[in-house]
């Protein structure tokens, strides 16, 4: 074929199916990439109201702080409505904590769970084992140690913390009453030593969950520069928690909350 006769592909010259496609990857990736990529070419511009955008934009800025999600509300609506999931769990936080809508809340970070939100199974595992749905709550977080390994759960407990900034804290009768349950008869790490056995493993997330909700950690606990001191959040399991057998694949969850 003649080079110059070729017809050369370009951004404009694609079809607008095609140029949606390359967006919505520029979006899941990064939602500032996103901005920058329809700033820098009309051809690219397909706004965030846009279905197929909306359902994989990256909203990490958001997940890490929901607080701020109020001040982007067509933003979160378009994306809620196209089921993103990060605006699902980012909802589930604001629902849960901010408006103290427990139901809808747990309603809309399942489903976040469910579609393999990370922050999103730790944040429902760890709520259904604060308000007594032990169980449910463990075959969650172990599903997710298994495949994710302990060195995630340990960033999502930072992530968490983080994420509860601007929002509303209480602890809850319920809270009270699921610590005091799942307290081991012996605990056989005290809790300086950053290592846990499986019976010890989930009352540490446990205990992690409950200094959050009555204010003892801080969100510059999370930054290395100010542990000095501090206890050190990191486990290791000396045995896997023993993982029941659940026909849900996504989150080990095979009921509504």
């Amino acid at each position: 074929m003649d080079q110059k006769r070729a017809k050369k592909q370009t951004l404009d010259t694609m079809p607008e199916d095609l140029r949606m496609v390359i967006v919505s990857k520029v979006g899941a990736s990064s939602a500032l990439d996103y901005f920058n990529a329809i700033v820098a070419s009309k051809s690219l511009y397909f706004r965030f109201d846009n279905r197929f955008i909306a359902k994989v934009l990256n909203l990490s800025p958001l997940v890490k702080k929901p607080a701020l999600a109020k001040r982007h509300r067509s933003l979160m609506d378009s994306c809620f409505s196209a089921n993103n999931i990060d605006a699902n769990f980012v909802t589930g936080v604001l629902q849960y904590f901010d408006s103290r809508n427990q139901f809808l809340g747990m309603h809309h970070l399942r489903t976040a769970s469910k579609a393999g939100h990370l922050q999103g199974r730790y944040v429902y595992g760890v709520l259904l084992m604060a308000i007594g749905q032990t169980e449910k709550g463990v075959r969650i977080i172990n599903k997710l140690t298994d495949e994710k390994g302990i060195k995630a759960v340990e960033n999502c407990i930072k992530e968490f913390l983080l994420s509860l900034d601007r929002l509303d804290r209480n602890v809850k009768d319920i809270y009270v009453t699921s610590f005091t349950k799942m307290k081991p008869d012996h605990q056989c790490h005290p809790p300086e030593i950053n290592t846990a056995c499986s019976e010890c493993y989930h009352f540490f997330l446990m205990t992690e969950f409950f200094e959050m909700m009555i204010g003892l950690n801080s969100p510059d606990l999370c930054d290395p520069s100010s542990q000095q001191g501090s206890k050190d959040v990191s486990i290791t399991m000396e045995s896997e928690p023993e993982i029941k057998q659940s026909d849900d694949t996504s989150d080990g969850d095979s009921s509504d909350a």
